[in-house]
């Protein structure tokens, strides 16, 4: 639950009741002690992420009747459940981390954040903090970021934007647009932004930088 549905442990991963589940919609209710005096009462819908969505239902079938929270154990407050953690971790041959649910739910958000192209709003609606929390404490940058950057040129991030370039001249270093109805369709304010990101990238790629003298001869 910590690391793919982003919850925190154990506060809110034991506070989850049958009541809260709701497999027609793949979506379940968290309630966050943490964050009860906010506006919404600490209160937020987080989808039933496909990693989830099994375990959710095994827990149900095995279930017995009667029972109200979806973990019935570990409920004593004696429970120190980091310490079995590091000792789960200790036995799988992998080194302990530091702040072992945190950087579980640390992980689930960096992923969310690739996952829906940067949807900050929503991503941090489910996990439960503000952009700005999520920012300085949770996203991560990782190897595959690394690597990738390393690959990455303007020119090549201009080519992936632009869908449909504009037409160019072979003898002009620059392209000059033709703005008229028949060669831009706009049928949305949405339309309009993309096409014109799509138009400066083009414009970018193609054009050569200027010099020291600038545009006029020196």
């Amino acid at each position: 639950m910590a690391r793919y549905g982003g919850l925190r442990c154990p506060s809110e991963v034991l506070r989850l009741q049958w009541d809260d589940i709701d497999f027609a919609d793949d979506r379940f209710t968290v309630h966050a002690s943490k964050t009860e005096h906010h506006a919404n009462g600490g209160i937020r819908i987080v989808p039933m992420f496909p990693e989830l969505k099994p375990l959710f239902q095994d827990v149900f079938d095995e279930a017995k009747a009667g029972d109200v929270y979806c973990i019935t154990r570990y409920r004593d407050k004696a429970v120190n459940l980091r310490t079995q953690m590091n000792k789960i971790i200790k036995r799988a041959g992998l080194e302990i981390w530091p702040k072992t649910f945190q950087n579980l739910r640390s992980s689930r958000e960096t992923e969310l954040f690739k996952l829906t192209r940067g949807n900050i709003k929503a991503v941090c609606e489910w996990i439960g903090n503000s952009p700005e929390v999520a920012m300085m404490h949770y996203a991560q940058i990782t190897e595959a970021d690394m690597k990738e950057a390393a690959k990455m040129t303007i020119l090549n991030a201009a080519e992936k934007e632009v869908h449909d370039p504009v037409h160019t001249g072979a003898d002009s270093p620059c392209t000059e647009l033709n703005e008229s109805e028949s060669d831009i369709d706009i049928t949305s304010d949405e339309n309009k932004r993309l096409q014109q990101k799509n138009i400066g990238l083009q414009l970018y790629a193609n054009c050569r930088p200027v010099g020291r003298a600038g545009f006029e001869p020196a």
